[in-house]
C-alpha cells in the first residue's frame, strides 16, 4: 500500500483530493493548447469475413439469412456472391417460402435434379416463383386451366359444382345455370361475364387467384401459372447446360416465361422480355403503365437475381 500523500495547506473545507483534482484538471482545460493536426489516414480496407472462416461455417452462416439480405451479400464479392448464390441455401429457403402456396404442393414434391446440376437455379427459380406470385394480371390459360369455386357475398358456402371459363370464352355453371355466357379480358385486366360487374383479379395470401365484385365471389382451387413458369425455367436450363440445342427465340414459346433471359441460338444472353409482351404479344410501344411496372419489377429482380 502507497504511503499516504499529505494534505495540501491550503486545503478547502468539504472537498476530498478526489475532487481537487478534477477541479485542478477541469481548470486547465481552457487554458491548454490545441491539440497537433494528425495526417489524415487511409481509409481502412473493408474485410471479407468469408476469407478467414472454412466453407462448411459459411454455408451455416448464409442458411440463416433471408432473400433480401443474400441478394445483397451477393453484390459484395465474388466469393461472398458464391455462398449467397449457392444451391445449397436457396433450396432450403424455396422450400419454406413455398409450403402452403396453391400450385406449388407438386413442385416441391419433385426432386429437381436439373437445378442441381448448374449453381444458382434455385436462386433464380425462387425468383421466378415470387414474381409468378406478384402478377395479379390473369391470361387466359389461368382462367381455363383453373378449377373454380362461386359464391354470392350474402352466402358463405360456395354453390355446388365448378363454374368454366372455357377456351373459346365461353362461361358456364351447369350447378347455378342453364347454357352459357360470353365472358372476356379486359384491356386493364378485369374479368366481364356477359352484361354483370367487372370481377376484379387479386391474390389471397396463398398466392391463390380471387375474382370478386359487389355481387359475387371466385376463388380458384387449384394453379397452373407456377407450373408454365417454371417448365419454361426447366427450358433455359437445359439450354445451359447444352442438353438443348434449339433457340428459345421463337413463335410457340410459352407466354408464362417470365424472368427469364432470352437466349440466342449460341445461348449467350439477349435481354428480358417483357412480362406483357409474352403473355400478350404486343409491341413494346404498345404496353401501358401497367405492363411498365411490371417491366421494371421484372428488372429489378433481374438485377438482384441473375
Amino acid at each position: 500500500i502507497p504511503p499516504a500523500l499529505p494534505e495540501p495547506r491550503n486545503q478547502e473545507p468539504g472537498k476530498s483530493r478526489p475532487t481537487r483534482l478534477l477541479c485542478c484538471f477541469y481548470s486547465t482545460l481552457d487554458n491548454r493548447p490545441p491539440p497537433p493536426k494528425m495526417a489524415a489516414s487511409a481509409p481502412s480496407k473493408p474485410i471479407d469475413f468469408s476469407s478467414y472462416l472454412p466453407a462448411e461455417l459459411c454455408y451455416y452462416l448464409f442458411s440463416h439469412f433471408g432473400p433480401n439480405d443474400l441478394a445483397t451479400l451477393s453484390l459484395c464479392s465474388h466469393r461472398l456472391r458464391t455462398f449467397a448464390s449457392s444451391n445449397i441455401v436457396w433450396a432450403p429457403l424455396c422450400q419454406w417460402r413455398w409450403k402452403g402456396k396453391q400450385g406449388l404442393h407438386e413442385i416441391l414434391e419433385v426432386s429437381h435434379k436439373n437445378w442441381w446440376k448448374v449453381e444458382g437455379s434455385w436462386k433464380r427459380a425462387y425468383a421466378v416463383v415470387e414474381l409468378e406470385s406478384k402478377r395479379t394480371r390473369p391470361h387466359v390459360s389461368d382462367m381455363t386451366e383453373s378449377k373454380w369455386s362461386f359464391r354470392f357475398h350474402n352466402h358463405q358456402v360456395p354453390f355446388l359444382g365448378h363454374p368454366e371459363f372455357h377456351a373459346d370464352f365461353k362461361y358456364t355453371h351447369p350447378a347455378l345455370m342453364n347454357g352459357n355466357f360470353d365472358w372476356r379480358i379486359t384491356k386493364s385486366g378485369q374479368i366481364q361475364v356477359a352484361q354483370y360487374p367487372y370481377l376484379i383479379p387479386s391474390r389471397a395470401d396463398n398466392w391463390s387467384w380471387r375474382l370478386q365484385n359487389i355481387y359475387v365471389h371466385f376463388a380458384s382451387l387449384d394453379n397452373t401459372g407456377f407450373k408454365r413458369a417454371l417448365a419454361a425455367f426447366d427450358h433455359v436450363l437445359a439450354v445451359e447446360a447444352g442438353e438443348l440445342a434449339e433457340s428459345l427465340v421463337d413463335e410457340d414459346r410459352d407466354p408464362a416465361m417470365i424472368l427469364v433471359p432470352e437466349y440466342d441460338v449460341k445461348g449467350h444472353t439477349t435481354g428480358l422480355l417483357s412480362h406483357a409482351q409474352r403473355s400478350r404479344g404486343i409491341p413494346a410501344e404498345g404496353m401501358d403503365s401497367d405492363d411498365d411496372e411490371m417491366y421494371m419489377m421484372e428488372e429489378q429482380f433481374a438485377i438482384y437475381f441473375f
